[in-house]
């Protein structure tokens, strides 16, 4: 071989141990970043579980709003209720004429 030859070989070696080592330097940040993706996927599974369970909480204190009653609205309740009632009486009474 002449110089020249293995000047070109010494470069050419050179170049593929810098390959080599850009390719491990590259696998070992793929790894990393697919360990920060796992992570981030489990947070958001994480924060997911959190935002499904305050949905629920929101939806169960919707319904006891609802469903709670102060003094004024029994009151309220009732006489609409009495008033329906004397409706009703006086619809049977029409009927029954």
């Amino acid at each position: 071989m002449t110089k020249e030859e293995e000047q070109h070989l010494q470069v050419l070696q050179t170049r593929v141990r810098q390959l080599i080592l850009a390719y491990n330097e590259l696998q070992r940040q793929n790894r990393q970043l697919a360990e920060e993706l796992r992570l981030c996927k489990d947070k958001q599974q994480q924060a997911e579980a959190l935002r499904e369970q305050a949905l629920a909480q929101y939806a169960n204190l919707k319904a006891a709003k609802i469903l709670e009653v102060s003094g004024e609205d029994v009151k309220a309740t009732r006489a609409r209720l009495a008033k329906l009632i004397k409706l009703v009486d006086k619809s049977i009474a029409r009927l029954n004429v």
